[in-house]
């Protein structure tokens, strides 16, 4: 059997729509005419197919990493319970501002110069300009020996007074058992379930042991962290925004918490709930043999 007499059996038999009338079909087996348009027409699509096909390998070639979906069930169990980190609106406690004031007057700082520097501490992360007089008061602090970090961990509002009961797995927990004081880009804050790494320096323990990941069982506010807060209005002195309330941020423990884990504002007299939908994304052992631009 000749070639020939094979791509004509191929095209009597194809399930290839068209193939068939380009053929020996008996129908049009006379009508040149006709087997010429179909043969055109099957080399146009032809034409197409592989100009598809060749698409589709070159997007392969420059992004060969596929993105599926294993599982929309996967347990709860075997998935770390976040962090979550608390921020007062307010950077300055009244009553600690007071009481730091008293302090830096006994050695020289004038109450004012204390004030004008206190005011300006919650614009130290919007990276504006600050006045030459501020840097001339903090160079004073300075020789002190104090520092404007120092000063600011002094005056903020303390995790004790802002938490009054905290609940785990609606269980009654001593707050100081769950929460320690953390520095991050909001100033200082209450963290929960966090790596040490977060905590100030000066603070921070020297033995610091790996953190042990918590994992719960199931879903809801009885599976989970619940926490009465005392926003404090009557400490306010220096706030980043214009209203009172307590900002939450849900994060990964290892995570240095930013802008994009904010998650909600607790106001007075309000519940609010938080939820947080995990995502775990993996990648297979072959990935490390794609080069970096490729991934």
């Amino acid at each position: 059997m000749t070639i020939v007499q094979t791509f004509w059996i191929f095209c009597e038999n194809s399930s290839l729509h068209g193939l068939r009338y380009i053929g020996r079909n008996k129908a049009i087996k006379g009508n040149i005419l006709l087997r010429c348009v179909w043969s055109v027409i099957a080399m146009v699509s032809l034409g197409f197919t592989l100009l598809l096909a060749n698409s589709a390998w070159d997007q392969f070639r420059s992004n060969p990493t596929l993105t599926t979906i294993e599982t929309t069930s996967y347990p709860v169990s075997l998935i770390a319970f976040p962090s979550v980190t608390l921020c007062n609106i307010n950077k300055i406690h009244s009553g600690k501002a007071m009481e730091l004031g008293r302090k830096l007057k006994d050695l020289g700082i004038h109450t004012n110069d204390t004030i004008d520097l206190l005011y300006s501490l919650p614009r130290l992360n919007d990276y504006g300009g600050i006045d030459q007089r501020i840097i001339t008061i903090e160079h004073q602090l300075m020789s002190k020996g104090y520092d404007t970090e120092r000063i600011a961990y002094e005056v903020a509002p303390p995790c004790e007074t802002m938490m009054v009961h905290c609940f785990w797995l609606m269980q009654p927990v001593h707050c100081g058992s769950l929460f320690r004081r953390t520095k991050i880009f909001a100033g200082y804050c209450c963290s929960f379930n966090t790596d040490r790494f977060l905590e100030p320096i000066f603070t921070r323990s020297e033995n610091i042991t790996p953190l042990e990941s918590i994992h719960v069982t199931g879903i809801g506010k009885g599976e989970g962290l619940s926490v009465m807060m005392d926003i404090g209005e009557s400490n306010y002195m220096a706030s980043n925004r214009f209203s009172y309330g307590i900002e939450v941020f849900v994060h990964r423990s290892f995570d240095f918490p930013d802008y994009s884990d904010y998650t909600a504002i607790v106001q007075r007299g309000t519940e609010t709930d938080v939820s947080v939908l995990p995502t775990i994304v993996t990648a297979s052992s072959s990935l490390r043999s794609i080069p970096l631009e490729r991934r």
